[in-house]
């Protein structure tokens, strides 16, 4: 393939300065060797670097740079990554190959790498074994201009392993990266004590996860983030059992986090009709991956642990199998066999064989409570919406 010419010099050494020292891009923006729409790009870069999501989609699509197939190599990457930030991986995915296809013939090393290692990411998000495993071996085949790159190369090692199950060869990558910490950019080590956080989870050590959120507190923006918010939430309730505090304004353009934060906030308060409108949400988002009766077909994670932590018990009681045996000992029955709080539509349907319709519904199921509770002596307690029988008394 022949080399194609360059003709815009001054962007490149602009993209350079960006991906070497973002502060040095600044001076660019007055720079009259580029044109509107390569300062556009830039302008887009530095928002990509600030989560800026939305502005980047606002500015891309009325962006022209017919005039150059580098310059739009840029735009489509940007557009891309964009995409995959939002966890819309399947939007990313053409517009990161298309600009492959247009960066690959001007034999610039450096950009090409650029695209290549974003490409790897975007089809380890899509879990695409093949695409990685491809990408993967073209990156490795780029001559590396500089340490960050070499972290970028062990990065992407890493995650290839961790995806394949083969947690030794991706611990060994992560302890390498470990070692490099001060070689690498604020960016390159937010995506380390990520991946640190992810690989800790999938090995259920959460004291690990907890030092990688210690790591990542340091950067005081990418604290308030959505990931941030999102990872430490979770871990603090699967370490410690906290509640959930869960505020939607946090979680702008990420509504994968908000969306499974708010199925195990209403597990956690026993609310199963807010669980499933929450997971339906998901199911509509990524049905190959969210399916009917909680079926999660993700990677193991934070939210898979505490999905397990509930799933298994709201799922008990419809294995509870009562065949005969008047009201009481129907109640009974069931609230023995639960693993968590009922709620009072579940035990009115599960008691009577039709729905909970209305308040009459619910006031003769709270006789026939205080009835068992007075006949047997046995403490039933009502909560959040919820029947349960108090552990010592069921353990009786």
């Amino acid at each position: 393939m022949n080399k194609k010419k360059l003709k815009v010099i001054a962007f490149i050494e602009a993209l350079n300065a960006f991906h070497t020292d973002f502060r040095e891009t600044q001076k660019y923006f007055k720079d009259q060797r580029l044109t509107q729409a390569e300062k556009k790009i830039l302008e887009c870069w530095l928002l990509l670097r600030d989560g800026r999501f939305d502005d980047i989609l606002a500015i891309l699509p009325k962006l022209s740079v017919d005039y150059d197939e580098l310059v739009g190599s840029q735009k489509n990457l940007i557009w891309g990554i964009t995409h995959n930030n939002r966890n819309d991986y399947d939007q990313a995915l053409p517009y990161i190959q298309k600009s492959l296809e247009e960066i690959q013939s001007y034999h610039l090393p450096r950009l090409e790498f650029n695209v290549v290692n974003n490409l790897f990411v975007v089809y380890l998000n899509l879990k695409h074994e093949a695409g990685m495993k491809d990408t993967l071996e073209r990156l490795l085949k780029i001559p590396v201009e500089n340490q960050l790159q070499i972290i970028c190369c062990l990065n992407c090692r890493f995650n290839y392993h961790a995806f394949l199950g083969e947690m030794n060869q991706a611990g060994k990558f992560l302890n390498e990266l470990e070692e490099m910490i001060s070689s690498m950019s604020e960016i390159q080590i937010i995506t380390h004590q990520i991946n640190k956080y992810i690989f800790c989870a999938k090995l259920e050590n959460f004291d690990g996860c907890e030092s990688a959120l210690k790591a990542m507190k340091k950067n005081r923006k990418f604290q308030s983030s959505a990931n941030y918010i999102y990872m430490r939430s979770m871990l603090e309730h699967l370490k410690k059992n906290k509640p959930l505090y869960i505020y939607k304004k946090d979680f702008n353009g990420h509504p994968f986090l908000y969306f499974q934060l708010k199925v195990i906030q209403s597990f956690e308060s026993s609310d199963l009709n807010e669980a499933l409108n929450y997971w339906n949400f998901l199911m509509a988002l990524a049905p190959h991956t969210y399916k009917e009766k909680y079926e999660y077909c993700g990677d193991k994670s934070v939210f898979s642990l505490a999905l397990d932590k509930y799933v298994h018990k709201i799922m008990e009681p419809s294995k509870v199998i009562i065949s005969s045996g008047n009201k009481e000992e129907v109640l009974l029955s069931f609230l023995k066999n639960s693993t968590m709080p009922v709620r009072k539509e579940v035990l009115y349907e599960k008691i009577w064989g039709e729905p909970l319709l209305d308040k009459a519904d619910g006031k003769k199921l709270q006789k026939l409570v205080s009835r068992v509770r007075q006949k047997m002596g046995i403490e039933i307690q009502f909560k959040k919406e919820c029947y349960e029988l108090l552990a010592s008394k069921k353990a009786a």
